[in-house]
């Protein structure tokens, strides 16, 4: 057998060389060795080119064969035609009094952007020109080999970065006339990397798969007018191109990665555009392991087996027999039973309250009357004086919201759920009232989108007692609770009902018909997706009066509110009360932009139970008037975000009920984003 697998060797080292011998790409032909930083030798990066308009230096670029120069999308975007640029190649310096025998000239034939490049969110960031005739290579006038589709570039790969931009953050105009530079990064991995321009104050970018992060260290990365040039990492021997930089926003200031797009996500688009050309990819493999998989936002933190993070991030509860931690106020509003809280309190004793701390160490069967709202994952009698700690943290960004939007998609299937609100609060290593020597750890986490709710309970090791306990929620006069079936409370972390060993989850808003929101998505007719956009005229199924006049039709608009005789374009409100020649209803007039994300959608009501709980409603909110609705509209803005600002998501709903002559109107309101422009809140009739 070992002749056969070093034959087999043989063709996979032949059929790889094949591959990079094609076009002789990614080879340093100087062969001077790269050390450092700072100005490059002559023929280093023999692929990198220097793109002109009018004389002036404006992005970089690589050579990827003879007539082919890879670089990134927004330089050449808002450009002149392909005849006004100018590509260098061979080039060493931007000074022009710096004679270079090396260097040779040549124009553009055509320029091809990729087709989804996205500006705003640099996106499918990349571009081909084609020369305006074939370059003979030389020492100093090379390609460079391009990453396949199957290369993995670990955290920590490192490869380097060369251009003329900026030394320093001094803006476009501080771009270098001097030599090309080069410089040492390292390839952070994309989960990282999304977390750190989280962070970073003046950029709203999230990283996607199609981009790859590298440098950012101080001292080190990229800077404006680096864009389009390379990412080049060595393997064998080899250059091969990992990324075109997009985002050089670091500047060597230390604030963030740099990021890039990744080459090897558009190898079948540059195949397909490139007319035959001979194009080396090359697989790049990082050795080890891929740490950035399994990375969350959290520093240290990591998700310890079913418990989400705890630790130095956290804040404590005071350590007091029964006593709980201040009021505190949540980021985010929590649908509890079709009740709405801004606020909780983790008591020590184990159990979450809302209007109030609960220092009751013996509890109440959660099916009894303890007419509160009540969260319990182990009340019972616990004294945090002598050992262990109570602490709690809220969550809305970062790695941790996609894990727990995982969780409940995959314990509640087909909700197509996104959380954008954790709290986490942790009993860890608790000791039991007169028993210092006994350790329990158990959690809550509260998971949100502002208007599905759901709870989780999370158990390690715990204790045995003598003492009660109880295990589940309650809510006021015990409309809806739940005790874990559990008769031994150490059995706790050996039981689920998610299958899922310790760990317990309930969806807690009230189901799909009683809470916040009335039903949407599935059913839903959808508005198209365009910036100043409306619904088609909807024809009513039943009239609607309004103020006196009676409508059989309305539009729904994109930009936040429902006219009756026409679609409405205006993406900056009207303050009421104004003057005006319509009839509006605004649950939120702003600037909304549903072209890349969110949904906008409506559906009417004649019958079921959907009637039944209008009726309820408008009966609870005005009494007396033996209200029976016979029709509902429902109109739904789902997680859409303000124009120009990609992670603003707002959710909300206006619905109309009409019935006995009589006319309403519910506005209902789950996450919204803070405003970055004017809003406008209010129903509107002409004078």
């Amino acid at each position: 057998m070992e002749p056969l697998k070093y034959l087999m060797l043989i063709f996979v080292i032949s059929d790889s060389r094949e591959a990079i011998q094609a076009q002789r790409c990614g080879v340093s032909s100087t062969s001077t060795d790269i050390v450092g930083g700072g100005d490059a030798h002559a023929g280093n990066w023999s692929w990198q080119v220097s793109l002109h308009i009018y004389g002036y230096y404006i992005c970089g670029g690589s050579l990827i064969s003879s007539e082919w120069v890879l670089t990134a999308a927004h330089c050449v975007y808002f450009s002149l035609p392909a005849s006004y640029w100018t590509v260098y190649l061979g080039r060493q310096s931007q000074n022009i009094s710096v004679s270079n025998p090396n260097m040779v000239r040549r124009g553009v034939q055509s320029i091809i952007t990729h087709p989804d490049f996205d500006l705003s969110e640099f996106t499918s960031d990349i571009a081909l020109l084609r020369l305006s005739e074939p370059v003979n290579f030389t020492s100093y006038i090379s390609p460079i080999c391009l990453a396949a589709n199957d290369s993995v570039f670990h955290t920590g790969t490192t490869c380097w970065s060369t251009g003329w931009g900026s030394t320093g953050f001094q803006g476009f105009f501080g771009m270098d006339s001097g030599p090309l530079q080069e410089a040492r990064v390292n390839v952070l991995g994309n989960q990282e990397c999304d977390c750190r321009f989280q962070d970073f104050p003046f950029w709203d970018i999230r990283i996607t798969p199609t981009m790859i992060c590298a440098g950012g260290e101080t001292g080190k990365g990229t800077c404006f007018g680096n864009s389009g040039g390379p990412l080049q990492c060595m393997q064998d021997y080899v250059w091969i191109l990992a990324g075109v930089p997009n985002l050089g926003i670091s500047c060597f200031t230390g604030f963030s990665h740099d990021s890039y797009a990744r080459v090897s996500k558009f190898q079948s688009w540059i195949l397909e555009n490139v007319n035959g050309s001979d194009i080396g990819f090359v697989t790049f493999k990082s050795n080890g392991k891929d740490k950035d998989s399994s990375f969350l936002c959290y520093g240290e933190d990591t998700v310890s087996g079913i418990f989400y993070p705890l630790g130095n991030q956290d804040i404590e509860t005071p350590s007091q027999d029964d006593g709980s931690s201040p009021k505190v106020f949540l980021e985010k509003r929590f649908v509890y039973f079709g009740r709405v809280y801004q606020q909780t309190y983790v008591n020590n004793n184990g159990h979450l309250t809302f209007d109030g701390p609960l220092s009751e160490p013996v509890p109440n069967l959660l099916l009894s009357q303890i007419n509160r709202d009540i969260i319990a994952p182990l009340w019972t009698n616990i004294d945090n004086t002598v050992n262990g700690t109570i602490s709690y943290r809220q969550v809305t960004r970062g790695g941790l919201l996609l894990v727990a939007s995982n969780n409940i998609n995959q314990y509640f299937p087909n909700l197509n759920f996104t959380a954008s609100w954790l709290f986490i609060a942790t009993w860890n290593k608790v000791p039991y009232f007169n028993n210092s020597q006994s350790r329990s750890s158990f959690q809550v986490v509260l998971v949100s989108d502002g208007s599905l709710s759901f709870v989780m309970m999370n158990y390690g090791n715990i204790s045995s007692t003598d003492q009660s306990f109880q295990a589940g929620y309650g809510t006021v006069n015990s409309t809806n609770y739940f005790s874990i079936p559990v008769p031994d409370e150490n059995k706790l972390y050996n039981s689920s009902n998610v299958n899922v060993l310790g760990r317990w989850t309930f969806r807690v808003d009230g189901g799909p018909e009683e809470g916040v929101f009335y039903p949407y998505r599935d059913e839903d007719t959808k508005n198209p997706s365009a910036d100043l956009g409306s619904s088609p005229l909807i024809t009513l199924e039943q009239p609607f009066v309004y103020f006196g006049l009676v409508y059989n039709q309305l539009y729904v608009n994109n930009k936040g509110y429902l006219t009756f005789e026409g679609p409405f374009h205006q993406y900056y409100p009207d303050y009421f009360p104004a003057y005006s020649t319509r009839d509006i209803i605004a649950p939120l007039w702003t600037d909304i932009d549903i072209t890349r994300k969110g949904t906008i959608s409506y559906r009417q009501v004649t019958d079921g139970h959907l009637l039944n709980r209008a009726s309820r409603d408008i009966n609870q909110y005005f009494p007396d008037l033996n209200f029976s609705a016979s029709w509902v509209f429902i109109a739904t803005w789902d997680k859409v975000r303000y124009y120009g600002y990609r992670r603003t998501e707002s959710t909300f709903q206006v619905v109309l009920v009409s019935g006995k002559n009589m006319s309403f109107t519910l506005m209902h309101y789950g996450n919204i984003a803070p405003a970055m422009q004017p809003v406008m809140v209010k129903k509107f009739e002409r004078h």
